[in-house]
């Protein structure tokens, strides 16, 4: 299971750098454990789902920080709040792009969902799975002044699909124009 969370973590760090257009970023593990937080104002959530098991990956942020990555990516002046936030939604959208690329190559069957916007005060709305086979963990991408809080959910509905599974850390290199965002 830990290397299920590795690896969304791996994907949100470098697609955080390839979207938001930084390099120098680092990942904190938050002490507080309290997993039903509230923690911060909006929060998009995005699900992988199969028959094997269920994602959910969320990042949580203002609209202050949506839109001063949205302004360093983009090269442009402060934007409305919706082009901000909405370019939140395609950042989840291509870390669980990576996220389902990682299961579809090893055979395992998984779909995603669009992106959903929601108020980070619905967070107490949402239950945590209650099975063994589940795991939920938070961290935080931190770039300059302003990071992200990301929350990662797995649900395991068939444990044997983790024995399965391969994934090592990637080697860091430089892919081009893989990291440009097209945005409209």
């Amino acid at each position: 299971m830990e290397k299920l969370i590795t690896m969304i973590k791996d994907n949100s760090i470098d697609r955080f750098k390839s979207h938001m257009k930084y390099n120098d970023v680092s990942i904190e593990i938050p002490n507080d454990k309290n997993l039903n937080k509230v923690r911060s104002f909006r929060t998009v959530i995005i699900l992988v789902s199969g028959d094997d098991l269920k994602l959910i990956f969320k990042v949580h942020f203002t609209s202050e920080i949506a839109n001063y990555f949205y302004q360093n990516a983009m090269q442009k002046t402060p934007a409305a709040v919706e082009k901000s936030i909405d370019f939140m939604k395609e950042y989840t959208n291509v870390v669980a792009g990576r996220i389902k690329k990682f299961f579809t190559d090893q055979n395992v069957n998984v779909g995603i969902s669009l992106p959903i916007l929601t108020r980070g005060f619905d967070e107490i709305f949402f239950e945590l799975p209650k099975i063994n086979d589940a795991i939920v963990e938070n961290w935080i991408i931190k770039a300059e002044k302003y990071h992200l809080c990301c929350t990662g959910i797995i649900e395991l509905l068939n444990p044997n699909v983790v024995s399965r599974l391969k994934y090592s850390v990637p080697e860091q290199t430089d892919n081009g124009d893989e990291g440009e965002v097209n945005f409209l």
